[in-house]
């Protein structure tokens, strides 16, 4: 099936095979459930009513969901799609979930972009094309999306959203599925304060190129440091961190003997 071609899909799939079901089915009842039952949208500009009203009156609830079509992703487009279009299947054939509803799904590349991925949001938006958001996956976009939803109003989940600045919910209109990175930087810290350890080296992979932002490695620390800056030592500062941007046992080896004449751990 051509995703680039056809957008929108409804509930009457047949789909064989292993899916993340399980997440993705919760993920979909809840945003589905909470339609339902508060008669959330879009509201945007009346010359947009007419057709989102139509879909109202049909029971029909529209998902939007961006997500990379292409690329090297986990959660890129053609290995997600099988599971959400089963748990869609799953959900409309139970009995008193959502009787006399239809639930779709209006797929949109992000291309892994903070300006694509945005503009897909924002072409949604203005056009009242769908009642909810399902992703982006990729931070940076995830970021530029979670801001415009807090105005907006508009619910927004995600199985990603794992980096420490999206706990401010004062800053981004986002509910996360699957943890976060402050979870692990709070361990740590129990860790920490259980042996009463105050220096700790901290050691991560981030890119040589900055123009592809942060790694997954770099956000991970970084929920560390801020977990040991704030609670356990607030002297603490990045002297006592180091990254590398390769594999290469030289490079990590002098990094860690460096690390290991200022740190504890």
């Amino acid at each position: 099936m051509d995703v680039h071609k056809e957008k929108t899909t409804g509930i009457k799939l047949n789909l064989t095979g292993r899916t993340n079901l399980p997440w993705i089915l919760k993920l979909l009842l809840l945003l589905a459930l909470f339609l339902k039952e508060s008669g959330a949208s879009f509201s945007v500009a009346p010359t947009c009513e007419a057709s989102a009203s139509k879909r109202h009156r049909n029971h029909i609830i529209r998902i939007g969901v961006i997500l990379p079509f292409e690329g090297d992703m986990l959660w890129r487009l053609h290995l997600v799609r099988p599971g959400l279009e089963h748990a869609v299947d799953y959900i409309s054939s139970r009995p008193g979930l959502l009787d006399n509803y239809t639930i779709e799904l209006d797929y949109r590349d992000s291309r892994c972009s903070e300006v694509y991925g945005p503009l897909e949001v924002i072409d949604m938006y203005t056009k009242r094309t769908a009642d909810a958001l399902l992703g982006p996956a990729c931070p940076y976009v995830l970021a530029v999306v979670a801001r415009f939803v807090k105005i907006w109003q508009i619910p927004l989940l995600s199985a990603t959203g794992f980096e420490s600045a999206f706990t401010n919910k004062n800053e981004y209109g986002l509910t996360r599925l699957l943890g976060h990175y402050t979870g692990l930087g709070q361990f740590i810290g129990t860790i920490m304060k259980n042996f009463k350890y105050r220096s700790i080296g901290l050691m991560t992979f981030d890119y040589l190129d900055q123009g592809k932002g942060r790694s997954d490695c770099w956000f991970q620390i970084e929920a560390v440091f801020l977990e040991i800056k704030r609670h356990i030592a607030p002297d603490y500062d990045e002297k006592t961190g180091e990254t590398f941007n390769n594999t290469d046992p030289n490079q990590i080896d002098t990094i860690l003997k460096a690390l290991s004449k200022i740190s504890r751990v």
